[in-house]
């Protein structure tokens, strides 16, 4: 008994195990050993290892075979100078295995030819594979030996992502191991050894993920706080999200371990907070530094006169707007700035280096649209507003209008729209406008991709003066779409070539398309009033002033008066309602310095001549006609054109016939 239990406290040994892949057939398999014999022939104790084996003695066993085998096989083998002797068959049946307080009898015994040893098989079925067993007959109960679990069933499932899972946390994805590892954010059977660790690399590839994130954040931050401009905002911006995509990557692992959780919503909450307070500090830094341009002159001049062009002209593309399905402005693209309508602005604010200037801006107006739902800040249009009355054109009320519309406020969209409309001496911004709000009302599919390609290529070739294949482009689109403003750029096309014919037909089916567009209908009235048809361009401005009293139709009626000899009352149009529109227009005072000569009035004549020269022309026409009123007051010898003409004839009795 003294040598036994010698033996039981040196020899009696558990091998740790180590953990096995799948594929690695070469592992070692963990082993113990049995007293099998008290005593030989000379006394000596006879002791024999168990290990694990495969049905055909393989050390260490196929994995996929051992998973699948409905028994568990052992090698025994003899330790020294001894073999197995033929009684062995019935001694290795008494041995059972011993776990959970249940005994297993061996269920097959093998006597090997060679090597000396057996291989002895349990039922599996009776055997938890993850918890360590003994084996234990009549002489002696040997030490526990825990089996491999990679030879488990459930074993591959879930050690693989494990194995995947710590590869990505070294190669700093903590993101992408979370993702791999779902398999252990609850409960998880069976319970391997690894499972632990698996659950502990969850962890760290949480908080991995925060520190990252974390770390991101400082570095914009001290970019952004050295240089707040469109980029470094944009970068900011861009990361706010990125907190977002975090947070629910997170999702499943902060319910499924609430505890761990905690700290780390926490954590995000925090820099979620911080990155939107650095954002409205910087951002606000960074716009008002952005926006002085509309603040130093005013806007009716350079640059920022070519700036609130652009951005109006922006604001209204057609492309965009055919996406939506009701007024209102929803953001501005960048990218519409390559097609060939801007070609020209573009050109500017390269030469004169505005290029950035005019991006922030852009960028601006951006951000507003996007994340406060209006096209610039209160103060910007405050100021637009002030300086409105000596604008070209009615930038502040369409702007007014497209904030309001930004912001659904429908009623003062309404009234700030038909302002601009009524004001607009500028045929193409007017039709810019009206291209908007009809694209705005119709459904995405009255327009198909095809056509707004041959439109856009269209555009193209005008811009390259070559209208013949441009009108061939248009004449393509209008077969595959009834689109009004198609038909009006066409009709224009055609009326520019000399086409007066069609160009009036285009005009008209734009115009029946959509009742209230007027930009056809001016070009008509110019079209009858080209062709020396006064009385036919009169009768149609009266009824189209009945729903649209626009400057732009007040002006072609005051010629067509002057056409039928009615130059007072036509006088008293170009006086009483196209200036009180908007005064600020060489046309206007070209064609009242016309009826002032055809009336004789001389002083009145040069008076609006030297007004209109305060302006820039509008089109090239007015200007041989002016030098024509010129032309027309010297013959007269009445009025000297170096002579103060005094003041507004308006405002002088006996102006006319002197």
């Amino acid at each position: 008994m003294v040598h036994r239990r010698l033996l039981a406290g040196t020899s009696a040994l558990v091998l740790l195990l180590t953990a096995i892949t799948p594929g690695l057939l070469a592992a070692q398999v963990p082993q113990t050993r049995l007293l099998y014999e008290e005593g030989g022939v000379f006394g000596d104790a006879k002791v024999a290892t168990v290990r694990l084996t495969g049905p055909n003695g393989q050390v260490p066993p196929d994995t996929a075979a051992a998973q699948s085998d409905n028994q568990i096989h052992f090698l025994y083998q003899p330790q020294g100078d001894w073999t197995f002797g033929d009684d062995a068959q019935q001694a290795l049946q008494k041995i059972v295995l011993q776990q959970n307080g249940a005994r297993t009898s061996p269920s097959n015994v093998t006597l090997q030819q060679t090597g000396g040893g057996a291989r002895v098989a349990y039922p599996r079925a009776e055997v938890d594979w993850l918890k360590p067993l003994a084996f234990a007959h009549e002489i002696d109960t040997s030490a526990t030996l825990s089996l491999p679990d990679v030879y488990a069933a459930e074993y591959p499932r879930l050690r693989r992502p494990y194995d995947r899972g710590q590869q990505l946390i070294d190669a700093g994805q903590p993101l992408r191991a979370l993702d791999t590892l779902s398999l252990f954010y609850g409960d998880v059977t069976p319970r391997f050894e690894f499972v632990s660790s698996a659950k502990a690399t969850l962890d760290t590839a949480a908080t991995t993920a925060v520190s990252q994130v974390a770390d991101s954040f400082r570095t914009i931050r001290e970019t952004v706080i050295a240089s707040p401009n469109a980029q470094t905002l944009g970068q900011l911006a861009a990361f706010q999200p990125h907190i977002d995509t975090v947070r629910a990557r997170l999702g499943s692992y902060l319910d499924a371990r609430p505890e761990e959780g905690t700290p780390i919503r926490q954590r995000l909450a925090d820099l979620d907070t911080s990155a939107t307070a650095l954002y409205e500090n910087s951002y606000d830094t960074y716009r008002r530094s952005t926006i002085r341009v509309f603040f130093q002159k005013p806007y009716t001049r350079d640059k920022p006169a070519l700036f609130i062009d652009v951005l109006t002209r922006l604001l209204l593309h057609p492309e965009p707007a055919l996406a939506a399905s009701e007024i209102g402005a929803d953001s501005l693209s960048s990218d519409l700035l390559t097609r060939p309508r801007f070609d020209d602005a573009r050109q500017t604010l390269r030469q004169e280096r505005w290029w950035q200037e005019f991006q922030d801006v852009m960028a601006v107006v951006d951000n507003n649209l996007r994340r406060h739902d209006r096209v610039f800040s209160e103060e910007v249009l405050r100021s637009l507003k002030l300086q409105r009355t000596s604008a070209v054109q009615p930038y502040y009320e369409i702007l007014a209008a497209l904030d309001a519309a930004a912001a659904d406020d429908q009623a003062t969209f309404k009234e700030n729209w038909e302002r601009a409309l009524s004001t607009c001496t500028d045929l193409a911004l007017l039709n810019v406008m009206q291209e908007w709000a009809i694209a705005r009302r119709l459904s995405p599919s009255t327009v198909p991709s095809s056509v707004m390609a041959l439109m856009k290529d269209a555009e193209r070739l005008q811009n390259q003066q070559r209208s013949k294949k441009a009108v061939s482009r248009l004449e393509r689109a209008s077969l595959q779409a009834d689109y009004a403003p198609l038909l009006y750029t066409l009709g224009r096309l055609k009326y520019e070539r000399g086409d007066t014919t069609r160009a009036r037909e285009n005009f008209e089916r734009a115009r029946s398309l959509a009742p209230r567009y007027t930009a056809p209908q001016v070009a008509t009235l110019r079209l009858l009033l080209d062709q020396n048809k006064p009385e036919a361009a009169l009768q149609r401005a009266d009824s189209t002033l009945q729903t649209e009293p626009y400057w732009l139709v007040y002006l072609p009626k005051a010629r067509a008066l002057g056409g039928v000899g009615n130059t007072s009352e036509g006088v008293n149009v170009l006086r009483q309602r196209c200036e009180q529109l908007n005064d600020q227009s060489y046309a206007l005072y070209v064609v009242l310095a016309e009826l002032y000569v055809q009336e004789k009035a001389w002083k009145g004549a040069v008076w609006a001549a030297q007004k209109a020269d305060t302006f820039a022309p509008e089109r090239p026409a007015f200007i041989s006609r002016l030098q024509t009123v010129r032309e027309e007051i010297r013959q007269t010898d009445a009025v000297s054109l170096q002579e103060d003409a005094g003041s507004d004839p308006a405002s002088s009795s006996g102006a006319s016939g002197q």
